[in-house]
């Protein structure tokens, strides 16, 4: 055996290395928590002395140190229209930021108890929720981020296009006037997020090399909105939004396992060039499952779910369509083979989805279909049901099964109205069986008393 003979002042010297690292490095940074019991002052932010702001937090922290922010209300604390009094939040109101919260140095930031607890609220003002003013800011944690609302503009931004490099997680944006997530720079990440209710998109992203995974977007104007390229998105659901479920106006965009079902206007709606859809769903939306007008260039859907969309009549190029899966508009050969249109015999009459080549030159290549439908799986294990079957009974199974410890499991709308509280996997099928399409949240009480949210979606 081979013996290793230490020389006892090396590791004096390791010792003295290590110490120097950690006087110049990342494990300088601290952490600082925020409260509703807190006091600002600038010393606060220790375990003991908490800040009531997360402004403050933010002034005292420095860079790469960690706030973490308790249960409670954040922003203008008495509803008296200003933010002015002690504890609340330093906002800028007509200049600066024109945010309630500024971020412009890179820290992290978590929640304690979880996003539906911790409310960053702006109380109607003319601002934005919070802007992010700086690179490689971490805003929320799996399961551990913020609820964003009240403001007439957006509930987050990034307005700089130099910012990069920012990783969004677990936040819930709701009722706010303008987008729920407005972010321009590059290579972004957003992971787990809900936009719901917000007046403009729910997702807006200008820029390029934007990351999307497990997003929901429901009930906005349009659920999401991209300029700029190569973005790519992995399970990401619009639903019910009151235009467009996607909206793609740049090129090379990647999407895998997203859905739109239940929007006013298109599912996706594709410009630019060069996207790839593979293992997407467009269902039952009020116009076509997918809308094609490149620029120029190429677009390939395969392995994907198009069926139940445009049950109205439309009018594209002078033309009245209807019962369309998806509309060439773009005068260029569309890659469209190996889809499920709703039938086994491919796109057609109903109950299939039909292809419409609407501007003279285009061309859609579809002889290779699926008889059946793919399966399209989100983070939410809302997938895409068979066409005429409800997915409540895969939800009963999925659900419980992923919460063994469960002893109460409260059904919620998006605005948190309780809708039904289940005690065991038999009461689940009759307390949701009223229910309309949509989206809900379940809220879990585990039996060490953890609450755990999570997002189904009914479809039939």
């Amino acid at each position: 055996m081979n013996v290793l003979k230490v020389n006892p002042q090396w590791c004096s010297v390791l010792i003295v290395m290590f110490a120097i690292i950690c006087v110049n490095g990342v494990a300088q940074a601290k952490v600082l928590y925020v409260a509703n019991y807190g006091v600002d002052a600038s010393d606060c932010g220790t375990i003991t002395l908490p800040c009531r702001s997360i402004s403050q937090a933010i002034a005292v922290a420095s860079d790469r140190d960690r706030i973490i922010v308790g249960p409670g209300h954040y922003g203008d604390l008495n509803s008296d229209g200003d933010f002015e009094d002690p504890g609340e939040e330093k906002a800028e109101i007509g200049h600066g930021c024109f945010c309630v919260i500024k971020i412009d140095k890179q820290l992290s930031f978590e929640s304690s108890d979880g996003t539906e607890v911790t409310v960053l609220d702006a109380g109607g003002a003319d601002v934005n929720v919070v802007s992010i003013e700086a690179s490689q800011v971490v805003f929320g944690k799996i399961k551990l981020g913020f609820t964003l609302t009240g403001a007439k503009r957006a509930g987050l931004i990034i307005a700089d296009n130099n910012i990069s490099w920012v990783n969004i997680m677990s936040n819930i944006s709701i009722a706010n006037g303008g987008d729920g997530f407005s972010f321009a720079g590059a290579k972004h990440s957003l992971s787990d997020n809900i936009a719901s209710g917000n007046v403009n998109a729910g997702f807006n992203f200008s820029g390029s090399d934007q990351q999307l995974k497990n997003n929901l977007s429901i009930k906005n104007a349009t659920g999401f909105s991209f300029s700029g390229d190569r973005h790519v998105l992995i399970g990401d659901v619009a639903s019910a939004n009151h235009s467009d479920g996607f909206h793609f106006a740049g090129n090379v965009d990647t999407l895998r396992n997203d859905v739109a079902s239940r929007n006013e206007g298109y599912g996706f709606f594709m410009g630019g060039n060069e996207h790839t859809l593979n293992t997407i769903a467009a269902v039952g939306n009020a116009l076509a499952g997918i809308f094609i007008d490149l620029s120029k260039g190429k677009i390939k859907i395969t392995r994907s779910n198009i069926y139940g969309n445009e049950n109205a009549t439309e009018t594209v190029g002078g033309a009245t369509l209807a019962n369309c899966g998806l509309i060439n508009f773009s005068g260029v050969s569309a890659n469209a083979v190996n889809n499920f249109w709703g039938g086994a015999n491919g796109p057609g009459a109903d109950p299939a989805d039909k292809i419409c080549n609407a501007k003279p030159g285009s061309k859609t290549s579809f002889t290779v279909f699926a008889k059946r439908p793919f399966r399209v799986v989100t983070r939410d294990k809302s997938l895409e049901p068979q066409p005429g079957k409800s997915s409540t009974a895969l939800e009963d199974r999925t659900i419980f099964a992923s919460n063994p410890r469960s002893y109460e499991l409260s059904v919620c709308t998006l605005t948190g109205q309780l809708i039904a509280k289940i005690t065991d996997q038999t009461q689940w099928a009759s307390a949701i069986r009223s229910l309309p399409n949509g989206i809900y949240l379940t809220v879990t009480v585990t039996a060490d008393k953890r609450r755990e949210l999570a997002k189904f979606v009914v479809i039939r």
